[in-house]
């Protein structure tokens, strides 16, 4: 090879390490969040990772304070316990999959002066092949993990109702989301 190719050579190899170290530092959209827990509550690395995390509002009623009130959207619906709220707010109910149990209640993380009642319908989703084994978790912000809730399942309706004290993300699954069991 002369020298003239050479420096051709070089210069390509030049060109292509250079686009290739100055490309943009902002990982693709499929990439995996590294720092840990992503805003839609799961683990970095969990085949959830991937999944869309548009939220579709499916409900968004103004309940005043201290009044006793139902707030109801697609299979979710939570019963404002008298005195619960202590302001007036504006209720929204989220979903991010009408085939799966799985909301958001705001104004997150709003905390109840007494415990309302979420009830949730599996009905038409997966969990409905698994009704004695479905659990209620909400998303902790504080801590950034999901806490199992103590619910009470209408087997023939195809619900599960559960006393909460605070607004957030719930949803309905087997185990913690973001666990793959294996």
């Amino acid at each position: 090879m002369n020298n003239r190719s050479m420096s051709i050579l070089r210069g390509l190899v030049l060109v292509a390490m250079t686009t290739l170290l100055s490309s943009c530092s902002t990982a693709p959209p499929t990439a995996p969040i590294v720092s840990g827990i992503n805003d839609s509550g799961l683990r970095a690395g969990s085949a959830a990772d991937t999944l869309s995390t548009t939220w579709s509002q499916v409900a968004s009623v103004w309940v005043n304070k201290g009044e006793a009130k139902t707030v109801s959207g697609s299979r979710y619906s939570i019963a404002f316990a008298r005195g619960s709220l202590g302001a007036g707010a504006q209720v929204t109910i989220s979903e991010l999959d009408p085939t799966v149990a799985d909301c958001k209640i705001g104004p997150n993380g709003s905390v109840l002066s007494k415990a309302s009642t979420l009830t949730i319908s599996y009905a038409g989703t997966p969990m409905e092949l698994l009704p004695t084994q479905i659990k209620l978790w909400h998303w902790n912000e504080s801590t950034a993990a999901w806490e199992q809730v103590a619910t009470t399942n209408d087997l023939l309706g195809r619900n599960v109702s559960a006393k909460v004290s605070a607004l957030g993300r719930y949803t309905l699954d087997t185990q913690p989301p973001g666990k793959a069991g294996w």
